[in-house]
């Protein structure tokens, strides 16, 4: 019979990282025994631009841009034992 009380629960192993202020650093602290990591970071993307309204005629507002998104499977011996995030924003309308 296989022995699986040494495996984390997927729970324990997943960190969200939101925006909670400008220049606010978060830090995330490498799990032990851990691995590898996987890192996937979604960008906020840019905001739209507001209709704008003028004597008899209007324009209509201008979407936004997409955001990026990257993902990594990254060796943790190649990453310290603690890492500072910083969350931007995304963009402002």
């Amino acid at each position: 019979m296989l022995n699986f009380t040494h495996i984390v629960s997927q729970q324990q192993q997943t960190y969200t990282f939101y925006s909670i202020g400008t220049d606010i650093w978060q830090p995330w602290n490498k799990p032990r025994n851990a691995k590898f990591i996987e890192i996937f970071c979604v960008g906020g993307g840019g905001a739209g631009v507001a209709p704008t309204l003028s004597t008899g005629t209007g324009t209509g507002g201008g979407g936004g841009s997409s955001a990026g998104i990257v993902r990594g499977l990254i060796p943790a011996f190649l990453l310290p034992d603690t890492l500072y995030i910083l969350v931007g924003k995304g963009g402002v309308g």
